[in-house]
C-alpha cells in the first residue's frame, strides 16, 4: 500500500512538472539558430512559442506592412512588420515585428540591406478577421494568407518579434545587433506565450490514478481475503460440530452434512462440482476469465518491455533518472524512437488498467480454488514480469485441473459408498 501511494505521488509530481514545462516562458532561454527550431516548410513547433532565435538575412523593405489593433501602454497603434529573407536575398522570408508605432504616417522608413538579430518566435495568427482593403499595407493580423499578398517569395510558417532582452551571452541584440530595424520604434510586446494544453502530461496523470486505484484495490483484496478466511473457518467449525452431533453422518459430495449418506450418480456429482466451481456446460468460468486476462496482459507486457522501452529509450542517453546510459539502439528523434515512445505511452497506460482486471480475475479464481497465499501472490506478481506471466498461467491451469480431477474422484468415491 505504501509503495503504491509513493509511486502515485511520483507520477502526480511528474504530471505537474510536464504541465509547468509546457507553459514555461522561453523568452529568457539561450537563443538558438533559426534552422535548429523551424525550417521554411515546417509546421510551427508548438513547444517553442517565445523561443529566442538568431536570424540573419536581407531585409525586404518593399514588403513592409502594418498590423492594426496593437496596444502599447494602453495606446492603440500598429505593429511594424518587415520580412527578412533568411540566407540568400531570394530565400524564404521570416516576417519580423520590428516594433510599435502610434501612426503609420510617422513610422520610420523600413531598413534595407543585411541584418543579424535575436527575435522571439511566434506562431502566425488566425482570428478569421478579413482584410477589408487589400490595396493598402495595413493588415488586421499576422496571418500568412494576408502576408503572402505583399511578399514575392516563400514565407516561414511563423513570425518573430525583435527581442530587447535575452539570456546573458554574446548575442546580436540591442547595440550588438546588426541593422535590427528598431530605430524610431517602440518595442513590441509579445503577442503569445506558451499555454498549457488540456492533455499535457495526461499519461503521467493516468499512471498516478492507476497507482492510487491499485493501492485501494490491494486494500480491498486484503479485506476480502481476511473476510473469506474467517467465514471459511466458521463454516468448517459448523460442519465439524454437526458431524460430531449426528452419529454415523457423512459429508456428501455436494458438501452438505446429512444424517445419512446421499448417493449421487456420476452426472449428479459433476453438476455438484460445477456449481461449486462456478462452471457452466463443463467450462470453468473463473479459470477462463483468468486465462484470457493472463494472455492479454502477458502479450502487452512483452510488446511494452521488449519493444517499446528499448526503441523509445535506448539512444545512448540516461533513462528515467536511474540508468546513467543506455545501449545505442536508435538515433535520438528518429522515427523508430518516436514509434517506441508511442508504444510506451499508449500500451503502458493500457497495461496498467488491464492489469487491475487481471488481478481481480486471478484473485477470484484463487478464492474459488482455495489457493494458499504464497501460490496466489506468485501468480499475481508474475503478471508484471515479461514471459513469466505465461509460466504462471500454465502453472495455475495445471493446479486447477489437478484439483478438479482429485475432487471428482473423491466425490465419486463418496457417492459409491453404501
Amino acid at each position: 500500500m505504501t509503495v503504491t501511494v509513493l509511486l502515485g505521488l511520483w507520477q502526480l509530481e511528474s504530471w505537474q512538472a510536464v504541465r509547468e514545462d509546457s507553459a514555461a516562458d522561453l523568452t529568457r532561454e539561450q537563443p538558438e539558430p533559426l534552422a535548429a527550431v523551424i525550417g521554411p516548410d515546417d509546421p510551427f513547433p508548438g513547444e517553442d512559442v517565445g523561443q529566442p532565435v538568431v536570424v540573419a538575412g536581407t531585409w525586404l523593405p518593399e514588403s513592409t506592412v502594418y498590423v492594426s489593433g496593437r496596444e502599447s501602454d494602453g495606446r492603440d497603434g500598429y505593429w511594424v512588420v518587415t520580412p527578412l529573407a533568411i540566407g540568400e536575398p531570394d530565400g524564404p522570408a521570416l516576417p519580423i515585428v520590428r516594433g510599435w508605432t502610434a501612426d503609420v504616417e510617422t513610422a520610420p522608413a523600413p531598413p534595407t540591406g543585411s541584418a543579424e538579430l535575436v527575435a522571439w518566435l511566434q506562431p502566425t495568427e488566425g482570428t478569421n478577421v478579413a482584410d477589408e482593403d487589400r490595396t493598402d499595407d495595413i493588415l488586421p493580423q499576422v496571418r500568412t494568407a494576408d502576408l503572402i499578398q505583399h511578399v514575392d517569395q516563400d514565407l516561414y510558417g511563423a513570425y518573430a518579434i525583435v527581442a530587447d532582452e535575452v539570456a546573458p551571452g554574446d548575442w546580436p541584440t540591442g547595440a550588438a545587433a546588426t541593422n535590427d530595424g528598431t530605430a524610431g520604434l517602440e518595442p513590441a510586446e509579445l503577442d503569445q506565450l506558451p499555454t498549457t494544453a488540456a492533455f499535457s502530461g495526461l499519461r503521467n496523470f493516468l499512471y498516478a490514478l492507476e497507482w492510487f486505484l491499485f493501492g485501494g484495490f490491494v486494500v480491498f483484496l486484503w479485506w476480502r481475503w481476511a473476510r473469506d478466511t474467517v467465514a471459511l473457518e466458521g463454516r468448517v467449525a459448523e460442519e465439524v460440530a454437526a458431524g460430531a452431533a449426528a452419529d454415523g453422518s457423512s459429508v456428501a459430495a455436494g458438501g452438505a452434512v446429512a444424517g445419512t449418506t446421499t448417493l449421487l450418480a456420476p452426472a449428479e456429482v459433476r453438476r455438484s462440482l460445477a456449481r461449486r466451481r462456478g462452471s457452466v456446460g463443463g467450462v470453468n468460468r473463473p479459470l477462463l476469465a483468468y486465462r484470457v486476462m493472463a494472455y492479454i496482459v502477458g502479450v502487452l507486457l512483452i510488446v511494452l518491455c521488449l519493444i517499446g522501452v528499448p526503441l523509445g529509450n535506448f539512444d545512448g542517453s540516461s533513462m528515467w533518472g536511474i540508468f546513467p546510459s543506455t545501449p545505442e539502439l536508435v538515433s535520438p528523434g528518429s522515427g523508430w524512437q518516436e514509434f517506441g515512445e508511442a508504444i510506451s505511452g499508449y500500451l503502458g497506460v493500457a497495461h496498467g488498467w488491464l492489469y487491475m482486471i487481471f488481478l481481480g480475475s486471478a484473485f477470484f479464481l484463487a478464492r474459488r480454488e482455495g489457493w494458499e497465499p504464497t501460490f496466489t501472490i506468485v501468480t499475481l506478481l508474475c503478471g508484471t514480469i515479461p514471459v513469466l506471466s505465461f509460466w504462471a498461467e500454465h502453472r495455475a491451469v495445471q493446479r486447477v485441473r489437478a484439483d478438479e480431477a482429485a475432487d471428482l474422484a473423491e466425490a465419486q468415491a463418496a457417492s459409491a459408498q453404501p
